[in-house]
C-alpha cells in the first residue's frame, strides 16, 4: 500500500524547512512504501488578481522540499488558489488519483518529533477497520508538560484542530456530499474575502453551528454529521510553531502557551484497540464543537435554581462573545482527574473555585455532558489576576488580563469560552473573591457534589479555602486540589488531613480528600 504524506505549504519558508526536516528524521519508518508530495500553492491569486506571496519565497518552499526529498513529487499550483482548494486537490491525489486507504496531511507550522509517522501508523492501526473514525493525529495536549505526556502516554483524546492529521479514505468519500457544498460556494472566489454568511447558513442548513467559516470548520462538521469523529493522542509528539501567520500573532501564540509547549522525543505510544465507549465519548465531544452556536438548549433543573437564587436570572441574557474562538490558557484544568471524578462519580453541583479564563471550568462541564445527566458547575473568580499575572514580565498571562481603564477585563474572555463551547446552560459565573463567594453560597443554601480548588497557592490562603470550602461540600464529597507541587499547598493539604483525619491522595498536580459521608 502507498502511503502519500503530504505537506501543504504557502510562503513561510522559515517554517517548512522545520518542519521538513523533522519529517526527514524520522525513525523506524518503512519509507518504501510511504510517497511525500509537496502541494504549493501560488502567489498570485485567481479570483481577485491579488499577489499574495512574493514569487521568491514560493521557489524558496519549492527548493528546501527537493532538497529534503530529492525522490519527492511537487505540485505547483500556477495561480494562488488558497488552502480550500490547495487541500481538495491534494485529497483527490491521495484517495482518487493513487487509490491510497488514507494519507498524512501537513502544514507548513507544525515541527514533528522522531516517532510522529510512527505513532500515526499506530493510530490508523487502530481505526482501519472502524467506519465511526475518520481522522487522527498525534500532535496531543500542547498545555501539558512532558511529565504527563509521559504519563498518560497511552490516552486518547478528542482531536479539535486538523493539524498534523490522518484521513481515511472512507471518511473522505462520506464527507463529500458535505465538502462539494462548502466548495461550491469558496471555488470562485479569494478564499479570504470568502461568503461567510452564506457558508454559516450552509452550516446551519446541516444542522450545525461552529464559530467560523473555514475549510477546518466544514470538514469537522462534515464528519460529525457522517457518524464519525476524531481522535488525537494526549502525549505531544508535534509542536505547533506558526507564532506569525493568518490565525495567528506573537501575542495571541503565547497568551495560547505555544511558546512553552513540550513534545516527547521516546516512541511510547504502544495502544493496540480503542473501545466503543472511548469512540462515543468522543463523538459527544465532537458534537459539542459542531453545535456550540445553536439555539441554546433547555435549561437543566440545577442550572434553573442557581441562576435564580444566586442572580434572578440569566448571567448570559444578552451576552455575545467578545472572541472568534475559544482562548484557553491554563494550567492543569485539563488534567484527566477531573474527568476521571465527574465520570466516577456524577456530582450535580461543582464549584471550581479560581477560574482564569476557564480551561477547568470547560474541562468539568463536557465531563458532565458526556456521562449524561443534569448538573452544573459554578466558576468562583474575581476575574482580577493574581499578583503574579499583573507583572508585565509575565507576557503570556499580563497580555490575557485585557486591561481597561486600569482594571482586567477577562471575565468577557471567561464567558465567551462558554458560549462557544456550547456550554452557557451548565456553567454560572460568580464573579467574588473565594471567602466571598463561599459566604453567598452558604447564604442561599448552595453545597457542591465536587469541588476542585484552585485560587492560591500560598499556606494560609490555601488553608483558608480548604476549611472554608470542606463546609460546603456534601458528606460523601470529593475535593479536587491543583498546584501540590508548590511548598504551601502541600503543607496547607497535609495540615487540613492531619488536622480532621481524613487522608489525601495525589495524582501530580491534583491532590483530593473525599469527605466521610454520615
Amino acid at each position: 500500500m502507498n502511503i502519500p504524506i503530504i505537506i501543504l505549504s504557502f510562503n513561510r519558508p522559515n517554517y517548512l524547512s522545520q518542519v521538513l526536516q523533522s519529517l526527514r528524521l524520522q525513525e523506524d519508518v518503512d519509507w518504501s512504501n510511504i510517497s511525500v508530495h509537496l502541494f504549493q500553492d501560488g502567489e498570485i491569486n485567481r479570483f481577485s488578481g491579488l499577489t499574495k506571496a512574493e514569487k521568491s519565497s514560493i521557489d524558496e518552499c519549492c527548493r528546501l522540499f527537493e532538497d529534503n526529498f530529492p525522490d519527492g513529487i511537487v505540485h505547483r499550483s500556477k495561480d494562488n488558489i488558497g488552502i480550500a482548494l490547495n487541500f481538495d486537490r491534494a485529497e483527490h491525489f491521495a484517495f482518487e488519483e493513487i487509490n491510497s486507504e488514507f494519507a498524512i496531511f501537513l502544514e507548513d507550522d507544525l515541527i514533528l518529533s522522531p516517532f510522529y509517522i510512527k505513532t500515526m501508523l499506530k493510530l490508523y492501526a487502530l481505526i482501519k477497520d472502524r467506519d465511526d473514525v475518520g481522522y487522527f493525529a498525534a500532535y496531543g495536549v500542547h498545555r501539558a508538560a512532558n511529565t504527563d505526556h509521559l504519563r498518560f502516554h497511552n490516552d486518547l483524546v478528542a482531536l479539535e484542530h486538523n493539524w498534523a492529521f490522518g484521513l481515511t479514505k472512507r471518511q473522505w468519500s462520506k464527507s463529500r456530499p458535505y465538502i462539494d457544498q462548502y466548495l461550491n460556494l469558496v471555488k470562485d472566489v479569494d478564499y479570504t474575502e470568502r461568503p461567510h454568511e452564506k457558508i454559516r447558513q450552509l452550516f446551519a442548513s446541516w444542522g450545525g453551528a461552529m464559530a467560523g467559516s473555514s475549510q477546518d470548520v466544514a470538514k469537522t462538521l462534515a464528519c460529525y454529521f457522517t457518524g464519525s469523529t476524531k481522535i488525537n493522542t494526549f502525549a505531544a509528539f508535534a509542536k505547533y510553531i506558526g507564532e506569525t501567520g493568518v490565525h495567528f500573532t506573537p501575542q495571541h501564540f503565547k497568551a495560547l502557551g505555544y511558546d512553552r509547549s513540550e513534545f516527547l522525543t521516546q516512541d511510547v505510544f504502544t495502544r493496540t484497540s480503542i473501545s466503543d465507549s472511548e469512540v462515543e465519548q468522543f463523538r459527544d465531544a465532537l458534537k459539542s464543537f459542531a453545535t456550540a452556536g445553536l439555539s441554546r438548549p433547555p435549561t437543566t433543573v440545577h442550572a434553573r435554581r442557581l441562576a435564580s437564587s444566586l442572580f434572578g436570572r440569566d448571567p448570559y441574557d444578552g451576552f455575545e462573545p467578545t472572541i472568534s474562538a475559544p482562548i484557553l490558557h491554563g494550567w492543569n484544568g485539563d488534567h484527566k482527574s477531573l474527568v476521571e471524578a465527574v465520570r466516577s462519580r456524577k456530582p450535580k453541583v461543582i464549584f471550581d473555585v479560581g477560574v482564569w479564563l476557564g480551561q477547568s471550568t470547560a474541562t468539568l462541564a463536557k465531563a458532565q455532558i458526556h456521562a449524561q445527566f443534569d448538573g452544573t458547575v459554578i466558576a468562583i473568580d474575581p476575574f482580577l489576576g493574581s499578583p503574579q499575572h499583573w507583572s508585565p514580565a509575565r507576557a503570556d498571562v499580563h497580555d490575557l488580563l485585557n486591561f481597561k481603564h486600569g482594571r482586567p477585563n477577562f471575565y468577557e474572555t471567561f464567558l465567551s469560552n462558554m458560549v462557544l463551547l456550547g456550554l452557557r446552560e451548565r456553567v454560572f459565573p460568580l464573579a467574588q473573591t473565594t471567602t466571598n463567594a463561599a459566604a453567598i453560597l452558604a447564604k442561599h443554601e448552595i453545597r457542591a457534589d465536587l469541588i476542585h480548588l484552585d485560587a492560591h497557592s500560598t499556606y494560609s490562603d490555601v488553608l483558608r479555602d480548604i476549611e472554608t470550602y470542606w463546609d460546603l461540600l456534601e458528606p460523601g464529597g470529593l475535593m479536587i486540589g491543583d498546584d501540590f507541587q508548590f511548598p504551601g499547598v502541600s503543607r496547607a493539604v497535609v495540615h487540613f488531613s492531619d488536622r480532621i483525619g481524613v487522608s489525601y491522595s495525589v495524582s501530580f498536580p491534583k491532590w483530593q480528600m473525599v469527605k466521610p459521608s454520615l
